[in-house]
């Protein structure tokens, strides 16, 4: 049975994405100061810090990988978590801990052992992603075409749902639309914003 998303819901969603934002946008700017493209590469315990203005992190990495630039990318295996802010962003490989990014344009293709919280004016997940945790995603753009083991959380301007999610789905949107591929095995709930009414329509299966 599908049930209507309560406004504080939304609201959270909206707060976690603007702090995330925020970290992007001052993250940005310490990489992008100055005419310099130098990159600043630290390593403080089995964790990696990146920062240039355009940041490709392709290496295994037993803890951390922190990347922030114009564009920021991550390929290989992260012990721990991924944390890539800039305005191009992609994460693919593997991550054992969460991924955290905000950017213009975020796309992600990996597979992640705990969370995913995403947040830009075009955000995908990609049909190669697996996230064993939940997802918390927030966009212009929004689509989801992986594996989302746990609670897929979403709040966008236009939301795709073409993907599989084991537990519950929250959306808040201005349009939803659910792809041939789309699979909900919990409670989907939705608002959409332009009716100005809470809507429901059968789960996926």
């Amino acid at each position: 049975m599908t049930t209507p998303m309560r406004p504080h819901a939304a609201r959270s969603l909206v707060r976690t994405a603007l702090s995330t934002l925020l970290l992007a946008s001052a993250a940005l700017a310490a990489a992008s100061c100055g005419e310099s493209s130098d990159t600043v590469l630290l390593r403080p315990n089995g964790d990696v810090l990146a920062a240039e203005r355009h940041a490709d992190v392709r290496e295994n990495v037993t803890g951390d990988a922190m990347i922030f630039g114009e564009s920021a990318s991550f390929e290989g295996e992260a012990g721990g978590s991924v944390l890539a802010f800039g305005r191009d962003v992609e994460v693919q490989g593997r991550v054992d801990g969460s991924v955290r990014s905000a950017g213009a344009t975020v796309t992600v293709g990996a597979d992640v052992g705990r969370n995913v919280t995403l947040a830009g004016a075009t955000v995908v997940l990609g049909s190669g992603t697996h996230v064993a945790g939940n997802a918390y995603v927030a966009g212009g753009e929004v689509r989801v075409d992986g594996i989302v083991d746990g609670d897929l959380y979403l709040g966008a301007d236009e939301a795709v749902l073409d993907g599989v999610v084991g537990g519950d789905v929250r959306v808040e949107a201005h349009t939803l639309r659910l792809g041939p591929e789309a699979r909900i095995e919990g409670e989907l709930r939705y608002r959409l914003a332009t009716a100005g009414l809470y809507l429901a329509e059968p789960r996926a299966r």
